[in-house]
């Protein structure tokens, strides 16, 4: 127990200055509520007691911020001689965990309803003020994908503000110093320089950028060099049309060209997903995840990997039971395509990932038809030319033949290694192995012809 109403129930996260814990508080007559404890870890030496200032000022400012799109802060307190946070907790996934299960990116519909929330909850906090109505200066300073959190219910929220600038931080970043993520910091961030609320709106065009493409901009060291060197930033040739005109703007080298706010930014990514045609991003991104999860919500469980055999016959796995902690799958036929009413986004867009499609399918299916259709052929062939050929007669010598090789009856496919199969024909010849050497030699006679 932590202050004496915070059970702690499982390790959920851990950082280079704190750990997050899943805890239940309890309360009189059986209250409980499920919620994160984020705690400080023990440090010593000359960084210790400003980690703990860092620590202090993101509680203090987080818990001034309610919004939908934000992470409260419901508590703090110190227990065992460290300070804590008591958190909202956020039953889902953080963006850059979502993208390893999607295979590095998400349909893009998805992706710009995901930041346009971001949008909203940058909105609010670049806006928010304290209780006199003096504007606290916000600026998170961190928007990346491990610190975008979406709920399997499909909210989403920012969290992490222990690096965020206000005016009433007590742990003030010293001029010409940096802190941030270098794959998603504007370039006055990484010269040191001041920030505002444009130096958010580079980094969640990053974010964008890193959705749709499974990259940030500046994942690339050469990148980094040259935004800093006054150039601007190169995006990905796979970048879908409708975004690089809004990802090009966000992330402009001179912040006076970018976005001057979250909510100007917010109009125009709303403008490119209306022209998807979802009624209901919030209900598509909860369906989406979904698929992700399982078919068990309250068992998180990761089903075997796909082999190529897998693919092939499009199945996928699901969970079927759980029995004394073991957990067991059995494969189901893959998601197919559906038809779609005018004005929907392509089916592609929305699919959960891994799902086989059904036309590459029907087409891996008559190719591999094709293919032992031919080698029948083949065999045919083969035994029509040798029944018809003229009998030879050969003196009884030692011929090296290879016993390895099975007939057309044993002819399979190696599941283990994808669909290649080895088949064999009977050569119309008898082998006798000798008896006294067991070597790689063998006997070979001619089968004699039926007189005509």
């Amino acid at each position: 127990m932590i202050h004496g109403r915070y059970r702690l129930m499982k390790q959920i996260g851990r950082g280079g200055m704190a750990e997050v814990f899943e805890a239940m508080a309890v309360g009189e007559h059986g209250f409980e509520r499920r919620v994160a404890i984020k705690r400080l870890l023990a440090t010593t030496g000359e960084h210790a007691e400003r980690y703990r200032r860092m620590f202090m000022d993101e509680a203090r400012i987080a818990a001034q911020l309610h919004h939908a799109n934000i992470v409260a802060v419901i508590d703090f307190g110190i227990g065992d001689g460290m300070p804590f946070q008591v958190l909202e907790h956020v039953d889902g996934l953080d963006v850059h965990s979502l993208l390893k299960r999607a295979d590095g990116r998400l349909p893009i519909p998805l992706a710009l309803y995901i930041v346009i929330m971001v949008a909203h909850a940058l909105e609010y906090a670049h806006a928010a003020e304290d209780a006199d109505g003096k504007p606290l200066g916000i600026v998170h300073r961190d928007v990346t994908p491990g610190n975008i959190l979406v709920a399997w219910s499909g909210d989403v929220k920012l969290t992490d503000f222990g690096i965020a600038f206000a005016h009433e931080r007590a742990e003030q970043t010293m001029a010409g110093s940096t802190k941030g993520t270098p794959l998603y910091m504007a370039p006055e961030q990484m010269l040191g320089e001041a920030t505002d609320r444009r130096t958010d709106l580079f980094s969640l065009g990053c974010v964008l950028h890193t959705m749709a493409v499974g990259d940030s901009p500046l994942a690339n060291a050469d990148q980094q060099f040259h935004v800093v060197s006054g150039e601007e930033l190169v995006l990905d040739a796979n970048l879908p049309a409708d975004l690089r005109p809004i990802i090009e703007r966000a992330t402009r080298h001179d912040r006076r060209d970018r976005y001057r706010s979250a909510g100007e930014l917010v109009a125009a990514l709303s403008s490119v997903l209306a022209a998807y045609g979802v009624a209901d991003s919030r209900s598509s991104l909860r369906d989406w995840l979904g698929g992700l999860r399982g078919s068990s919500p309250a068992v998180a469980a990761s089903p075997p990997a796909r082999g190529r055999l897998d693919a092939l016959l499009d199945l996928d796995f699901v969970l079927a039971e759980v029995n004394d902690g073991v957990r067991s799958f059995h494969s189901i036929a893959a998601v197919t395509r559906v038809e779609r009413p005018i004005g929907a986004p392509p089916p592609e867009a929305l699919a959960p990932p891994m799902a086989a499609r059904s036309s590459n399918t029907t087409r891996w299916r008559i190719a591999v038809v094709g293919i032992v259709a031919a080698i029948l052929v083949v065999v045919v062939l083969v035994w029509t030319r040798r029944a018809g050929a003229p009998t030879q007669v050969v003196a009884e010598t030692p011929a090296t033949v290879d016993a390895g090789l099975p007939s057309l009856a044993d002819a399979h496919v190696d599941a283990s290694v994808g669909i290649d199969a080895t088949v064999s024909v009977d050569a119309l010849v008898s082998v006798d192995a000798p008896t006294s050497d067991a070597g790689s030699s063998a006997v070979v006679r001619p089968r004699a012809r039926p007189p005509e």
